[in-house]
């Protein structure tokens, strides 16, 4: 049953809450509706979707997964605990009885409290795991650093380790990237939730999305526009595709799990892949922003040249 909750002129100035998209801060208020006198409630992402966003598409098991996130200027708590006891799923809402002053008619809650981690490392009430970089890791000020604790709710050692990989091989691409360096932990961990999304909604293998992320950064078209877990996401078919049709042109067939690169490049590659790259920058959502059909064809021209340029280099 819904109940009336307070809503305080602090929640419009929150930094932390002012870092979260417009729809979870929505689905944050609406959870207190939903607990309570605790701020406790079932863990049910269909449900809360029927009862908080009927007429709008969103990802309710994102958003709480983003709000089981440590908070990026108060990073000692999360803004939701979600937990299991007996079974059942729940929802701690931390701080609830801090900000909430419930009806005194109001029932005492049925839910069990959320168990204490006597594990979780200090400054991580919620639990977290280890990242350890690859051997010649590149992470920097800015991303994840070496044996840094990060908290990981859904993601599991699949996603933090592809996540990872994605950043290095940006980094090696550009040691310079200002997308890197503004990898905060929250959006690291948003990037997590890609993966972990691409991986269960989506069906790709972790071999898939490791052999994917490094064609995309070894290739020079892309590795210009995949610049996020995001965007890995959303070109996932054209990428997969590309990949495959280049490994099929080796000597090593494809794998169900991967592909190899061609082992050799020469003049007829080049002229044979020449028209899919010239598609794929056709496809580029840079091109759609040069408003002068000059521009986006005399850019075109300067981006296929660059990439034939980078693989005459590799001619033997």
């Amino acid at each position: 049953m819904a109940r009336i909750r307070a809503l305080k002129p602090d929640f419009f100035t929150d930094e932390d809450l002012s870092a979260l998209d417009f729809w979870v801060r929505i689905l944050f208020e609406g959870l207190w509706c939903h607990a309570d006198r605790e701020g406790r409630l079932e863990d049910r992402p269909v449900k809360l979707k029927a009862l908080i966003f009927p007429y709008d598409e969103v990802d309710i098991e994102e958003g709480l997964t983003i709000l089981t996130r440590p908070k990026i200027f108060n990073p000692i708590q999360p803004f939701i605990k979600r937990y299991s006891e007996n079974g059942q799923l729940y929802i701690q809402i931390v701080n609830f009885t801090k900000h909430q002053v419930p009806h005194t008619s109001e029932k005492a809650s049925k839910i069990p409290p959320p168990p204490i981690d006597e594990k979780a490392p200090v400054g991580l009430p919620w639990g977290g795991i280890e990242v350890t970089p690859c051997k010649g890791s590149l992470l920097v000020e800015g991303g994840v650093k070496r044996g840094e604790k990060v908290e990981s709710s859904t993601s599991n050692h699949h996603d933090v380790r592809l996540v990872q990989l994605l950043v290095e091989l940006m980094l090696r691409n550009n040691p310079k990237s200002h997308i890197i360096k503004a990898l905060t932990p929250r959006r690291r961990y948003e990037w997590e939730t890609s993966c972990r999304l691409l991986r269960e909604k989506d069906g790709a293998t972790p071999e898939q999305i490791e052999a994917v992320i490094r064609f995309s950064q070894d290739d020079p078209f892309w590795k210009s526009n995949i610049l996020s877990m995001y965007k890995l996401r959303e070109k996932w078919d054209s990428l997969w595709l590309k990949a495959r049709m280049i490994s099929q042109n080796g000597q090593r067939p494809v794998s169900q799990v991967g592909f190899q690169r061609p082992a050799v490049v020469t003049e007829e590659t080049i002229a044979k892949y020449r028209p899919i790259v010239e598609k794929e920058i056709r496809n580029s959502s840079f091109l759609q922003t040069l408003a002068l059909e000059e521009s986006r064809e005399a850019w075109v021209k300067e981006k296929l040249a660059e990439w034939e340029a980078e693989q005459k280099k590799k001619i033997r």
